[in-house]
């Protein structure tokens, strides 16, 4: 059974995380492994969300990253941002990859 198959019987679950102490990053996705791969994010520094705002967003397109930017007020962080897009990082390496290919 590969790993496809195993996460496909997986259901989907909401996971937050701090990026960088910046933004606030979620995905809708079927386990912590693929949000650490695709966000970059350890494991240290996310976890499930139980924020109705955050669950909907995210399974409204599962798979898809979602950043918003903290602004901190007395040292707490503040979302008064809208919540954007985020490429995944393993788009942006096949991507870099795509680029190395030599030019004729």
């Amino acid at each position: 059974m590969t790993n496809e198959k195993k996460t496909r019987n997986r259901p989907l679950r909401v996971y937050g995380g701090n990026h960088n102490g910046a933004y606030r990053m979620i995905m809708a996705c079927h386990s912590m492994k693929e949000f650490m791969a695709a966000t970059g994010i350890s494991r240290d520094y996310f976890c499930e969300t139980g924020n109705k705002e955050e669950i909907a967003i995210a399974m409204d397109q599962p798979g898809t990253i979602f950043k918003k930017l903290y602004s901190y007020r007395d040292g707490f962080p503040e979302s008064h941002m809208y919540w954007h897009k985020h490429k995944s990082r393993l788009a942006k390496q096949e991507n870099e990859s795509d680029d190395l290919t030599p030019g004729l």
